[in-house]
């Protein structure tokens, strides 16, 4: 029991990393001073309008990236339920989308967009649901959670070496 609470923690870990690094580039524009953000305050309620309308055609890559970048938030979100429950689990996927589009207009930092909603909360059920595929496979909450942590272990730091060589290719 103490080695999935321990592999428990690392998810926590890697779960406030991925956080952290979404809401760097959702929120701040991979920025780091408010300054250097527009200040756009829209809202757009009509789905597939607005702000994924690139020269008059549907920017289907825009909404493509919201639902990759949401997918391990539904991982973290199922793996790290104490007691697993799919609708908790998909609320909690569209509150923590929700909440970026309120702070990006509150702050006037972005367009609050419901097409940006709806693909970031897909994007979080099919996380939810590919976490509970590979639970169903592993069988036992101690493989699960091992396979999970290597997993968002990988991904993890995979995107924080992207990152990273992003911030170093834009600073040289």
């Amino acid at each position: 029991m103490e080695v999935v609470l321990m592999k428990k923690n690392f998810l926590a870990v890697m779960f406030v990393v991925y956080f952290l690094i979404l809401t760097w580039i959702i929120v701040f524009k991979m920025s780091f001073s408010l300054e250097e953000l527009g200040h756009i305050r829209s809202l757009n309620l009509i789905p597939l309008k607005g702000s994924v309308i690139v020269n008059g055609k549907l920017d289907a890559g825009e909404i493509l990236q919201n639902v990759i970048a949401f997918i391990p938030l539904g991982v973290f979100i199922r793996a790290l339920a104490g007691k697993r429950n799919l609708s908790r689990e998909i609320a909690a996927a569209a509150l923590i989308s929700i909440a970026y589009e309120t702070l990006q207009f509150i702050l006037a930092i972005g367009r609050t967009d419901i097409t940006d909603f709806l693909a970031n909360t897909i994007g979080g059920i099919i996380g939810i649901m590919v976490c509970a595929a590979i639970e169903k496979i592993c069988g036992r909450e101690d493989r699960f959670i091992l396979v999970i942590s290597i997993c968002t272990g990988i991904g993890t730091f995979a995107v924080v070496g992207l990152v990273a060589l992003l911030l170093l290719a834009n600073n040289f």
